[in-house]
């Protein structure tokens, strides 16, 4: 392991030496793990070794191909197996898109192995970059094909909260507490796995891929390292922002109800119906709700201020 490497990820990752097949294993922010004795062997591979060092590891590597003929293709990939068509739209693999990892447990593609899509433009420091997304093991239940179902239900909880912001006498109404509560639970119980799998694993192997692709390593391109580095912290961004948007949206839809109640109280909300859609019992009742949610919240954002701390290391 390179000096500055250990000293760099020392404070914010427990090293841990296992002992069997003789494996270097640390562990990163969102209950994930990475044997470094595989990234050294990956990124000292010379060009000639490295697709099978990745096979190795059990990779396949499949090639897509580019639609135009202006951009110079990596001669690394020159008979290696083209991508079907069928597997191309399977795994939503854009015409913009250099690389993607599919991992057998996702069920997008029924594989019997960890798949590697690569675009015959990618350069060789793309290609690392997806293999390692094979080798970044999560902890616990493993893998969970959330990508899809967040999206939506983070769409759902945004415009449901645009009306709460345009008219927050809406929570008045039991439907639309029920509503609330019920789509910031379900984006909630899936942001800390959504967060895992994607933005983390992102950020965690351009910050590890920026210390052991140097100047000395025959990988090295600057605007690459550059571009992949600003890219880790827009991908932490946008994990706060996913953290922002669910707190803001417990927060208010609690501190209204909350308000509103007291409204009712004091006779300035003085219709009967609200009173009674919004009597005692049911205030308490959403406020444990909200303290519940924000409760568990608290784990997506310690995850968070950890990646975020490691990146900045």
């Amino acid at each position: 392991m390179k000096r500055s490497f250990q000293f760099l990820f020392s404070a914010v990752v427990i090293i841990c030496f296992a002992s069997i097949g003789h494996t270097e294993t640390l562990d990163f922010p969102f209950q994930q793990t990475l044997d470094m004795k595989t990234v050294r062997e990956v990124t000292a591979a010379g060009p000639s070794d490295l697709l099978s060092v990745i096979k190795r590891h059990g990779v396949r590597v499949l090639v897509v191909k580019s639609k135009t003929t202006d951009e110079e293709k990596n001669i690394l990939l020159e008979g290696i197996e083209a991508a079907t068509a069928d597997l191309i739209k399977k795994a939503e693999f854009s015409d913009t898109a250099e690389g993607r990892m599919i991992v057998k447990a996702n069920p997008c593609c029924d594989l019997d192995q960890d798949t590697l899509l690569v675009r015959d433009t990618a350069s060789n420091y793309t290609i690392i970059h997806e293999f390692l997304h094979s080798q970044l093991h999560a902890k616990g239940e493993g893998y969970k094909d959330v990508e899809t179902s967040f999206a939506t239900n983070f769409r759902r909880m945004n415009f449901y909260q645009k009306r709460i912001f345009d008219d927050p006498f809406q929570l008045i109404n039991p439907l639309w507490r029920r509503d609330m509560s019920q789509v910031q639970g379900d984006v909630l119980k899936e942001a800390f796995a959504r967060i895992q799998m994607g933005q983390s694993q992102e950020a965690i192997i351009e910050k590890v891929l920026s210390q052991y692709i140097d100047e000395d390593s025959i990988y090295y391109n600057k605007a690459r390292r550059d571009e992949g580095q600003q890219y880790g912290q827009a991908m932490i961004n946008n994990a706060i922002d996913v953290y922002n948007s669910l707190n803001t949206s417990i927060w208010f839809c609690g501190d209204t109800v909350k308000n509103l109640r007291e409204e009712i109280l004091n006779g300035d909300i003085p219709d009967a119906e609200s009173a009674q859609q919004l009597d005692e019992q049911a205030a308490k009742n959403y406020a444990a709700t909200t303290a519940d949610l924000s409760q568990k919240l608290e784990a997506v954002k310690a995850e968070i201020l950890r990646l975020k701390e490691f990146y900045e290391k």
